[in-house]
């Protein structure tokens, strides 16, 4: 509703405002400016706490979900010690024990995985050489758990390093010795299961 005043048209949402004694030659009727200014006030609140309640759900609905990780995408000391044991029962046979270390490293690989998508830096890497001693059953295992456990997605494998080369014996087709000289190692790929295991644990 707009009413002509002395001034002007004023019009707020369809309300009449009043001023002075007389409005359009109309005489002002007793109490009804006070009923339309404690109406005004009422709109007011009303639209200050819808406007405050709509800006609320827009955060809510544009700010994305996001899980909490560890710094560096490490792993809490009871998930490293929790592995620890189950792969350490698993190379005595526990076939149990085997079930839930190959279960956990699968959530851990997972983890790792999440965690870099939505960490800083994407991809973290290290260095990683081995011996012949690490044929020994569980060795490799134990190395690239650890690895994952500090947050790591990514191993260099060091194939050629002090004149040999990670190639079993039997099929290495360079001029450079094989890592592993034992007898009995001559089919050993260690190169081939670093590779194998540590995509089962989401490294690259």
């Amino acid at each position: 509703m707009s009413i002509k005043l002395g001034f002007g048209r004023v019009d707020f949402m369809g309300l009449g405002f009043w001023h002075g004694d007389r409005i359009s030659g109309t005489a002002k009727q007793p109490g009804t400016q006070q009923r339309q200014l404690t109406y005004l006030k009422h709109i007011g609140a009303i639209s200050g706490s819808l406007l405050i309640a709509s800006s609320s759900i827009s955060t809510m609905a544009v700010a994305p979900a996001q899980a909490q990780f560890a710094p560096y995408c490490q792993q809490t000391l009871e998930a490293i010690t929790e592995k620890e044991n189950l792969r350490q029962a698993m190379r005595k046979g526990n076939r149990k024990a085997e079930k839930k270390y190959r279960n956990l490293v699968t959530d851990h690989a997972r983890h790792l995985t999440a965690c870099r998508k939505q960490n800083a830096f994407r991809t973290q890497g290290i260095w990683l050489r081995l011996y012949e001693c690490d044929v020994r059953p569980g060795r490799i295992e134990e190395t690239l758990d650890r690895i994952v456990e500090r947050g790591y997605n990514e191993i260099f494998v060091e194939t050629f390093y002090n004149g040999m080369v990670l190639l079993p014996k039997a099929d290495n087709p360079t001029e450079w010795q094989s890592v592993l000289q034992s007898r009995g190692l001559e089919k050993r790929d260690l190169l081939a299961e670093v590779i194998k295991k540590g995509r089962e644990r989401g490294l690259k």
